[in-house]
């Protein structure tokens, strides 16, 4: 448990305060006088905090800094009877020093990330959850006004800002009972990846993919229709020529032309020795691509040599660039290596078996077909796709969802009993708060009577005390939020709740204004569980006042 804390910067009356020392259970900041705001009371409860781990005292409360400076903030934990001293400054914060003892002399030059500090803190205190850093387990039952974890209406959540679903998991976690939930989970949030991906490529013609069921059979229809003139336009051929010859004859018109080309661009280059501009118009990733057609069709044959046509062009084009560096030598054995290059398509020209001459309207007209027979099964065969992914999305949430009651429902009965039995210590008659999940990112915490600003936060302390109670949660902290809005009576039940814990290994710290008001069991209650009393002037936490300072303390 956290012990004590202690900084140069703590000022009463122009006098160092000391080390503040806490115990088990109840620790009370208390606001002296009517005038009990910006005194301090928030900000050392943010204090509290950094040395659990925290970052809001740096990124919330820069105002202190820039009134009094940087400084260390030194603090012990105690846990299994040994003290562990550490030293935490704001000017690097994310660095936790270990000390030699209550000196606070740091053991070394360098300090422990603030991330290895949690994992010790989250070590000591046996809040190794699955999925939950120490921070997340802690940070939503520190509820300070400045931190904005005061939600009320959602207090199962971080912040303010945080997503239900958050909220709901690591309580889950924190619990024990999510891990049933995990596995479905990752399996729903896979499936609407995919079904949005899907969706994705639909919208921006990506990919060809039926919108419709009526689209998928006007698509069948279409196929037919297609694969009919298919079959006809091959058996009104006069030489009844199969499909492979068409594939074959037109790759066969294809390398003709590459062909063509290179003797084209060799004549240029016999031409023109003196000024050789070699025709850039020339597409050579079209011979790149000849090429991939022909392996695909004849799988067989050795296409090596043609392959190496497009470095060929690319050295080409170094040669042409010091032409008159290298001299006649070198172009004459680039006009002999366009030789090579027309040689050997000659050569695979050679190989091709004799067929008759294919009609070019009929070439085009084939590869036309084939392109849209193509495209309108792809269509269908990704709406199919699309079609199983949403069975199995849909599947998968209804598993979710009963596994989700059943896991909720364990937790819900849990604390909502923990809950009923704090209330009722109340004796006010009223129906306790209750906590309902209806989804894996919905839930509200219900009061039945009374909605009041009171109740509310009364309600939100018994949820903390509860999960306290029944989970390794170390601690939880209380801003004047929380009691302020509570009449007399409400404020004396709770504070009773608190005290409950002393002793223990559970540790509540609170700030409280003005105990003077309250009756003198509460009153002496509060004197007696005192770790820090602050009031205006120079007994503020750092002896001085400025406007800004725990605006809402």
């Amino acid at each position: 448990m956290l012990v004590e804390i202690s900084c140069d910067k703590f000022k009463e009356n122009g006098n160092p305060r000391g080390t503040i020392s806490f115990r088990p259970g109840l620790n009370a900041v208390l606001g002296i006088g009517t005038e009990t705001n910006s005194i301090g009371k928030s900000t050392f409860l943010m204090i509290i905090d950094f040395c659990f781990g925290g970052d809001d005292y740096i990124n919330k409360e820069k105002i202190v800094v820039d009134h009094i400076g940087h400084h260390e903030i030194h603090f012990a934990f105690e846990f299994n009877g040994r003290k562990h001293y550490f030293s935490r400054g704001t000017s690097n914060p994310n660095y936790v020093f270990r000390c030699t003892d209550s000196r606070y002399l740091p053991e070394g030059r360098r300090g422990m990330h603030k991330d290895d500090f949690r994992s010790f803190l989250s070590e000591m205190y046996q809040l190794n959850y699955e999925g939950v850093t120490f921070r997340q387990a802690i940070s939503r039952f520190f509820r300070i006004y400045n931190r904005q974890t005061h939600n009320e209406l959602k207090p199962l959540n971080a912040t303010v800002n945080e997503e239900d679903r958050k909220g709901i998991v690591s309580i889950m976690k924190i619990y024990g009972l999510y891990g049933p939930i995990d596995a479905l989970a990752s399996k729903v949030d896979a499936a609407e990846q995919a079904k949005t991906g899907f969706d994705f490529a639909r919208k921006h013609s990506l990919a060809p993919i039926a919108a419709s069921k009526d689209e998928y059979n006007a698509n069948v229809a279409k196929i037919k229709r297609l694969r009919a003139e298919l079959e006809q336009l091959l058996a009104d051929n006069d030489m009844g020529r199969s499909d492979p010859d068409i594939i074959r004859a037109s790759e066969e018109s294809r390398l003709r032309l590459l062909r063509k080309e290179l003797v084209r661009e060799r004549g240029k280059i016999t031409d023109r020795l003196d000024s050789i501009q070699f025709d850039y118009d020339y597409d050579e990733a079209e011979i790149s691509r000849s090429i991939d057609r022909l392996k695909t069709f004849f799988p067989g044959l050795d296409f090596s040599s043609i392959a190496e046509t497009e470095q060929f062009h690319k050295k080409v084009r170094s040669i042409i660039e010091k032409e008159f560096r290298q001299g006649k030598e070198d172009i004459e054995a680039l006009l002999a290596r366009y030789d090579e290059q027309i040689a050997e398509i000659d050569k695979r020209l050679q190989s091709y078996p004799q067929i008759p001459d294919v009609k070019k309207a009929i070439m085009d007209r084939h590869t036309e077909l084939q392109r849209e027979l193509e495209r309108l099964e792809a269509a269908n065969a990704n709406y199919d796709k699309k079609g199983t992914l949403t069975t199995g999305l849909e599947k998968a949430k209804q598993e979710l969802d009963e596994v989700m009651r059943r896991q909720a429902g364990i937790l819900q009965s849990k604390i909502n009993a923990r809950i009923e039995e704090l209330a009722h210590l109340f004796g006010d008659g009223r129906k306790p708060p209750y906590l309902s999940i209806s989804s894996l990112s919905s839930y509200v915490y219900c009061l039945p009577d009374d909605n009041g600003t009171g109740n509310r936060f009364k309600a939100v302390a018994l949820l903390d005390l509860a999960i306290m109670e029944q989970t390794n949660i170390p601690a939880i902290c209380h801003d004047t939020i929380v009691t302020d809005s509570l009449d007399a009576a409400g404020k004396a039940r709770l504070i009773d709740l608190y005290t409950a814990y002393d002793g223990t290994s559970k540790q509540v710290f609170i700030s409280f204004d003005n105990p003077e008001g309250a009756d003198e069991k509460t009153k002496k209650t509060l004197y007696s569980h005192e770790v820090l009393r602050l009031s205006k002037g120079t007994q503020t936490l750092y002896g001085i006042a400025w406007a800004a300072e725990g605006a809402a303390e």
